[in-house]
């Protein structure tokens, strides 16, 4: 079995088909930044990867996550930042989205991302 990898430019909240014919093993480096201003409230940050042959998919198959809570009042902040992978061999003809939700001042981003299509 030959492997061909591939740089991709995909994007969170977009569906997506990697390949109609063959399987594929997509990776993705994603960050997660949660902040607590004054070192209070709460914060998170989730990347979901879907994949499945509907579109939009709705299987989760990978997730993400940062979250940070604080109750003391001081005046700082508090950032936490991780970059984790994110990986999935997808079937022929399935469907992936990756799906960003926050709350607070959490972020995130795709680092950098690869698919190899598996011959």
């Amino acid at each position: 079995m030959s492997v061909t990898p591939v740089a991709t430019t995909r994007a969170l909240g977009i569906s997506f088909q990697p390949s109609t014919t063959k399987a594929v093993r997509v990776s993705y480096s994603i960050r997660t930044t949660v902040t607590n201003p004054l070192l209070v409230g709460s914060s998170t940050a989730t990347v979901i990867l879907l994949s499945d042959a509907s579109t939009p998919p709705t299987t989760e198959r990978g997730r993400v996550e940062a979250s940070s809570s604080v109750g003391l009042a001081v005046s700082v902040a508090l950032t936490t930042s991780n970059t984790a992978p994110i990986s999935y061999i997808v079937p022929a003809g399935h469907w992936v989205r990756l799906v960003s939700t926050v709350s607070g001042t959490g972020s995130t981003a795709i680092v950098s991302q690869v698919e190899a299509t598996l011959n």
